[in-house]
């Protein structure tokens, strides 16, 4: 039996690979953790196929996730949807935007971004796999 090369990663449009099965960020459930000018902050989000779609008790979040080797980048928009949600940022509901970097380890990975408002923390994010998308 011959050995086959793994399948090239879709590419972005930086020349990243979007994150699959077999890369660096598996596909699955995350628990998140999150702090900014808030601290202990937390939800779920799935990744599949370089996509991630999460909530917590207050926001939804969706975007995307590339690796290069052990380096994350994500760009992930963040929605309301409690009337009086307050963000990790300690602001009132609303809508915004995260562009996001950081690193994978295993079934782990850390990523920081910039707040959405000058002037407040950067945003930090740790994410633990808790289980595979089939259940």
């Amino acid at each position: 039996m011959k050995c086959q090369p793994p399948p090239q990663a879709p590419q972005s449009r930086n020349g990243a690979a979007f994150v699959e099965v077999g890369f660096m960020v598996k596909d699955g459930f995350y628990k998140v953790q999150f702090s900014a000018a808030v601290q202990g902050a937390g939800g779920v989000v799935v990744v599949e196929n370089g996509v991630v779609r999460g909530a917590d008790d207050q926001y939804l979040y969706a975007g995307k996730i590339a690796t290069n080797g052990s380096s994350l980048t994500a760009q992930i928009s963040v929605s309301a949807y409690q009337p009086n949600a307050v963000s990790v940022f300690n602001t009132a509901g609303g809508k915004f935007t995260l562009s996001l970097s950081g690193t994978v380890s295993g079934d782990n990975f850390h990523l920081t971004g910039n707040a959405p408002i000058a002037g407040i923390p950067e945003i930090s994010i740790h994410g633990s796999r808790v289980a595979a998308l089939t259940l």
